[in-house]
């Protein structure tokens, strides 16, 4: 099997192009040749356009607000450590904004904590809807700041069903949203896989949706990730990617009826270096030990009767809580999540 990999992303840095290295180039080709310097650089003036490149970069990459820098903490001490309820964590995700509306970052991480706070909410409970709207309005934000991250859009696509769905917009909205999902995908196939196959899994099996969806980890499963893309693997943000991710992965081929293949992911699942500090291991070690009647159950035409699924129950505390900190989750309903 491939790298693991989870939905995930980490931080972008930004990272520009090398202006005075690019200038020096263009310069010298536009030079008749015989002014031209010599076409072999000597190292150390290899290294001056390059200390000048970065020098020039560094001078000109946008810098955060510390209010933004300090939300964006509490933000992940709260999701990653349960240092806080989340409801505390929103104060300084909006006192960011207020002082610096231009941040993509901010927006992306206001959108995905509403929709965090939508997903705890009862499903009487009529706070979600007005969450579920802020979560939009955040994460288009983001978008029109940063239209290259292609995560924005792809935690749109539940925002937008969960309101298509209360607003019962029809079939033609939620065909728009899903289009708009299958070019996140497109983009950035390793971070939105999780997203397209979280929406398919609670599709009916015999659905296009499911499908899709299954095709989707299975397309991220064969053909890996880039070098050094963070969602491929477990990290100070993400603790518990690769469990939650595989975990997740495994029961979605039990519900397709692929049990050989799910008993391989649950076991490498179990073998990994961090499966034992997981707060959410017993999901998969009841998993195994009941293994022949999950795979019943999840086989029957009766998805209320369903085995729990760890993405489902804990939200996104499955993949980014570390140990057994207090988590706001567990007394609460939960709405399909979303991750960061």
């Amino acid at each position: 099997m491939s790298r693991p990999i989870h939905l995930r992303r980490a931080l972008r840095r930004a990272t520009l192009v090398p202006t005075l290295a690019v200038l020096a180039i263009g310069v010298a080709a536009a030079m008749p040749a015989a002014d031209r310097p010599p076409a072999v650089e000597q190292p150390a003036q290899r290294e001056s356009v390059k200390a000048a490149a970065d020098r020039t970069a560094e001078a000109i990459r946008p810098r955060r607000h510390p209010a933004a820098v300090a939300a964006e903490q509490a933000f992940f001490a709260s999701l990653v450590h349960g240092a806080m309820p989340p409801q505390e964590a929103l104060a300084p995700l909006l006192g960011a904004f207020a002082s610096d509306p231009q941040d993509a970052r901010t927006c992306l991480l206001l959108g995905a904590h509403y929709l965090r706070l939508a997903s705890m909410s009862g499903d009487h409970d009529a706070s979600a809807i007005a969450d579920l709207m802020l979560a939009e309005r955040f994460l288009l934000r983001a978008h029109e700041l940063d239209p290259a991250d292609a995560r924005s859009q792809a935690f749109l696509a539940p925002v937008q069903l969960a309101l298509a769905s209360i607003e019962r917009a029809g079939e033609a909205r939620r065909a728009e949203v899903l289009a708009e999902l299958d070019r996140a995908y497109r983009e950035d196939p390793a971070f939105s896989s999780f997203v397209v196959a979280m929406i398919g899994y609670q599709s009916p099996r015999q659905s296009a949706l499911f499908a899709r969806g299954l095709e989707a980890l299975r397309a991220v499963q064969s053909n890996g990730c880039e070098e050094g893309d963070a969602t491929c693997a477990n990290g100070p943000r993400w603790p518990h990617n690769v469990e939650g991710y595989l975990a997740f992965f495994a029961d979605y081929e039990l519900k397709a009826g692929n049990p050989e293949r799910a008993r391989l992911l649950l076991d490498e699942v179990a073998r990994g270096d961090s499966f034992a500090t997981w707060p959410y291991r017993d999901f998969v070690t009841r998993r195994l030990a009941d293994f022949d009647a999950d795979a019943q159950r999840f086989s029957d035409d009766d998805p209320a009767n369903d085995p729990p699924t760890a993405v489902l129950v804990r939200g996104c505390a499955a993949c980014h809580r570390e140990g057994w900190a207090p988590n706001y989750h567990e007394s609460v309903p939960h709405r399909p999540p979303a991750c960061t």
